[in-house]
């Protein structure tokens, strides 16, 4: 379908929303509905097609395009804000798009997808409007006006500024608390003293602030050489294989997974908050895996002058392979997925399945090594 036009109609809108059809991939429908439960429907669209669309829309009458009246999918959402934030324009046109935008939030997913960089020109106005964003009743709206926060302000010059709007906002909304959180932990990467200090003393509830700390611990972009951030730490997998045996010490919710003929099997169990919920049946499996503390974790390495690794000793066959990632990879890709790319082609399996979660949303950095018995 031709894209870039020079006037959008409804009758041509209507017939765009059924071209979006013909992009869905049902894996990963699948996928991104577990990870948006609710809201608006979904067709089932990669991010990178998403973006290409809204570019082709943008080059030709945009306005006319955005004009026209949704379908039912969060699809269209998102694409209408990727199309507003390619728009070349002044602040106030720009601020009007980025309120029309943010009314049809329902999701992290719509709220995170779209980034209006032409803010970076109008740093001082947009910080005057942004209480309208992060004091608003709508809470999608508050995760928005933190997420612009988080990626245009963490700087010397405002992030005093930054830091009391995060003091005061005290939601009960888990999403905000995640992006606030979020936000905290950048600006211990980019303004370490004034964050660590705020962390030290703030009114933030214990769930923001657990966040926050987690995210830090999680960050590969802190310095473990300040002394402030004792106690924090970070996951490992040991494997040491020999006479077809694997020898496995593990700390944290990365995972080693093993695969034998037609099977995979994950041989390490997570040290998280979730997997003790699993463990004292207050929750199944599936449902851990959807959880939305799933990466709290209750051992980590760092975080205490003596840890003990969970110790095993497994079979490793002739072909059989061994999958060793961060929870980047697994948050993000299925396990039949990893099982089905890592028993394709060994030496590009590993970036495929890199490739894979960032396609899917990569939200955190990407760890996989895999190994065959040959």
């Amino acid at each position: 379908m031709e894209l870039t036009k020079e006037i959008w109609t409804q009758s041509d809108y209507d017939e765009f929303a059924e071209y979006l059809k013909t992009l869905a991939d049902e894996k990963y429908k699948k996928f991104s509905d577990s990870l948006v439960p609710g809201g608006t429907q979904s067709i089932g669209i990669r991010v990178p097609i998403l973006r290409q669309t809204a570019k082709a829309i943008s080059k030709g009458d945009y306005a006319s395009f955005l004009n026209c009246k949704n379908n039912a999918y969060r699809e269209e959402i998102m694409i209408k804000g990727l199309v507003m934030s390619l728009i070349k324009c002044d602040y106030h046109e720009m601020l009007g798009y980025i309120k029309q935008y943010v009314a049809q939030i329902t999701s992290w997913e719509t709220c995170d997808i779209v980034s209006f960089k032409g803010l970076k020109k109008h740093l001082d106005e947009f910080l005057n409007d942004v209480e309208y964003f992060i004091y608003n009743e709508n809470p999608w709206i508050v995760r928005f006006g933190f997420n612009c926060l988080m990626e245009f302000y963490l700087t010397d010059e405002y992030i005093d500024k930054v830091l009391s709007y995060v003091n005061s906002v005290n939601s009960d909304f888990y999403y905000v608390q995640m992006m606030q959180g979020w936000l905290v932990a950048t600006a211990a990467a980019k303004c370490r003293d004034k964050a660590m200090k705020f962390l030290e003393s703030n009114d933030l509830n214990a769930t923001t602030q657990n966040m926050a700390v987690r995210k830090i611990r999680e960050s590969l972009r802190i310095s473990k050489e300040d002394k402030e951030l004792e106690g924090m730490g970070t996951t490992l997998e040991v494997c040491l294989i020999y006479n077809n045996k694997a020898y496995i010490g593990h700390i944290g919710d990365s995972r080693i997974y093993r695969i034998r003929k037609d099977f995979i099997r994950k041989l390490t169990q997570d040290h998280s908050y979730v997997q003790k919920l699993v463990k004292d049946g207050t929750i199944t499996k599936e449902e851990a895996e959807k959880h939305p503390k799933k990466n709290m974790l209750m051992k980590a390495l760092g975080c205490n002058a003596f840890v003990e690794p969970d110790v095993s000793v497994k079979g490793f066959l002739r072909d059989d392979i061994l999958l060793i990632s961060s929870d980047g990879l697994t948050n993000m890709v299925k396990q039949e997925d990893i099982f089905k790319i890592a028993k394709g082609n060994i030496e590009k399996a590993p970036i495929r399945l890199v490739d894979l979660a960032n396609e899917n949303g990569g939200l955190d950095n990407i760890t996989v090594v895999v190994i065959k018995n040959i």
